[in-house]
């Protein structure tokens, strides 16, 4: 149990981390779409 309490902050951060990029990667799509519809 020792080795995985160590291991738990990899679990909660890498994940963070990871939907954040995809976030921000989404949001720049969401945009692009919304400066295409703009110029329609």
């Amino acid at each position: 149990m020792a080795g995985i309490h160590n291991f738990w902050p990899l679990f909660y951060f890498i994940p963070t981390i990871f939907f954040k990029k995809v976030n921000i990667h989404f949001e720049r799509k969401l945009k692009l779409l919304d400066v295409s519809n703009i110029n329609k």
